[in-house]
């Protein structure tokens, strides 16, 4: 078995929880929570957050990120991460309690990208 098919082995197996709001059968908000393992044990990582632009300033995703927060609790989490870099979601988090932690790298890949 080449490491290319360990990885795919290895992403497969992580479990990814969905998280919605909705409205009148429309969802106005979703999250994702990825359960990650480290050498201190699983912990929680919150990604492709969103609000729908008409439904923001009401709240729904302080409400949205206590929901995930609480599930990862409930789930035995150590820790729950994420990276934002828009100043109103900043400050939701940090007053759900994130404070910043180290440095973030990022590189992204277009079409014209090899390795």
């Amino acid at each position: 078995m080449g490491i290319d098919n360990l990885v795919d082995v290895a992403y497969a197996s992580k479990p990814v929880l969905t998280f919605d709001v909705k409205e009148e059968g429309r969802v106005i908000a979703s999250a994702q929570l990825y359960v990650m393992e480290s050498e201190k044990g699983e912990y929680g990582r919150i990604e492709n957050v969103f609000v729908d632009p008409e439904c923001r300033g009401v709240g729904i995703g302080t409400v949205l990120s206590k929901h995930i927060l609480e599930k990862s609790r409930q789930l035995g989490h150590y820790k729950c991460t994420l990276s934002s870099s828009k100043p109103n979601a900043q400050r939701i988090y940090e007053n759900l309690g994130f404070r910043k932690h180290g440095e973030s790298y990022r590189i992204d890949f277009t079409t014209e990208d090899s390795l």
